[in-house]
């Protein structure tokens, strides 16, 4: 009997000092993440400052693209009008 209890009492304490392990090593896991992305931001620099917004430059030339579709079209047009 008191075997049985020291034994469940050892493996109790292995399961404890294995989480212990696993949560310090996914903790250190996590910090070394963090330390890299922070190293990483620095070599970067500044964010540079924002430029136009990218869907606002598409539009402008989809209306671009648009426009010399139909002044292509007039012009065959006229063309054959003539």
């Amino acid at each position: 009997m008191a075997n049985e209890v020291a034994e469940t009492e050892r493996k109790r304490k292995e399961e404890e000092e294995a989480a212990s392990r696993v949560a310090q090593e996914a903790a250190e896991r996590e910090a070394a993440l963090v330390r890299r992305r922070h190293e990483k931001a620095m070599a970067l620099g500044k964010e540079p400052d924002k430029g136009p917004n990218v869907t606002q430059v598409s539009g402008c030339f989809q209306y671009i693209l648009l426009w010399c579709s139909v002044a292509s079209k007039s012009e065959r047009n006229s063309g054959q009008n003539s």
